[in-house]
């Protein structure tokens, strides 16, 4: 286990398993040679590709599948972290960038929740889209709140 706190992502060797020295990390040790494998995404298609689970293999599904994800990886990260950083942890509070960032998540979360309410959640291919669900603890119980389709998701 790597305890980012104390800094392990820079040394223990965790760096030959990413380059980047962040979080998420994955080594499959089950392959010869073992497998390394960084970044959410890349570990979430590496998975699903390895037990030939929650990426639908229709070429058109797949592709709408996959266009969630990598929408998910290219937004929720800066966002979530945008808004935390701006709100919780700036040594100074600004209300540009707070609101900004709150307004953009309300924008994400939104679409999210629109299109869920278009899908068979509680379908035997529900766990495809669980797959998209951000569990940043700052905003998630808001979101379960305010969003019925994450709430149905999520149960």
């Amino acid at each position: 286990l790597i305890n980012i706190g104390n800094g392990d992502q820079f040394g223990s060797g965790f760096v030959d398993i990413n380059p980047n020295s962040k979080i998420p990390a994955l080594l499959d040790r089950s392959s010869e040679p073992h497998t390394r494998v960084f970044e959410s995404g890349a570990i979430l298609v590496y998975l699903a590709e390895k037990f030939g689970e929650f990426i639908p293999t229709d070429p058109a599904a797949r592709a709408e599948c996959m266009s969630w994800l990598f929408w998910q990886m290219g937004s929720a990260p800066y966002l979530g972290g945008g808004f935390g950083h701006f709100y919780a942890y700036a040594p100074e509070k600004y209300e540009y960038p707070i609101n900004r960032y709150a307004m953009e998540v309300k924008r994400q979360l939104d679409l999210l929740d629109k299109n869920l309410d278009s899908r068979e959640i509680h379908s035997p291919s529900k766990n495809s889209y669980k797959l998209m669900i951000v569990d940043h603890k700052f905003a998630r119980e808001r979101a379960l709140e305010t969003y019925s389709n994450l709430r149905k998701l999520n149960s």
